[in-house]
């Protein structure tokens, strides 16, 4: 191995002395151009170098940049949402007061503001048509049996004192 080692360290020495050789072998502008080219390099790599963290610090500021405009977006989309979710709620409201019908019987109006309409007009003749039927089998105060002529008692009708007159 330690035979290797100055094999190795030859042959890399090698290509770097055959490169000075070249390179003194070369008329003296190429010589001059080529020196100018390889300290302008050396420029720019050290230019690159202290470019590096800005453009990484730019790229940090870029992605914070955009999941901002990320998190705005969002936000925009959520207040749209609600400000029709709200829309819908208040022309459900002025659906069901227009039609005459009770908050109970709102949630059964869905869809946009047509349908909306269209089912609470029949709610509407079907609340109205229950009302009816439902007046019927109820009694209606003050009313008197067939028997007994109308008169204006009002309120001060007293059962007992009438019952009295009349065994009298």
């Amino acid at each position: 191995m330690s035979e290797n080692t100055p094999v190795a360290e030859t042959a890399q020495t090698a290509p770097e002395a055959d490169a000075k050789a070249g390179v003194e072998s070369l008329p003296q502008w190429a010589q001059d151009q080529l020196r100018k080219a390889r300290t302008e390099a050396a420029g720019y790599r050290e230019k690159l170098r202290e470019a590096e963290p800005l453009v990484a610090r730019a790229k940090e500021l870029e992605e914070a940049g955009k999941s901002e405009a990320q998190r705005l977006t969002e936000a925009l989309e959520a207040s749209k949402a609600e400000a029709a979710a709200l829309r819908h709620q208040v022309t459900r409201a002025a659906i069901v007061r227009e039609a005459g019908l009770t908050d109970d019987l709102a949630e059964f109006l869905v869809g946009d503001e047509a349908a909306m309409r269209a089912a609470a007009a029949k709610l509407s003749k079907l609340a109205t048509a229950a009302k009816g039927e439902a007046l019927k089998g109820q009694p209606v105060e003050a009313l008197k049996s067939a028997g007994q002529a109308p008169d204006d008692q009002g309120d001060d009708f007293d059962p007992a004192a009438l019952a009295a007159s009349i065994s009298l």
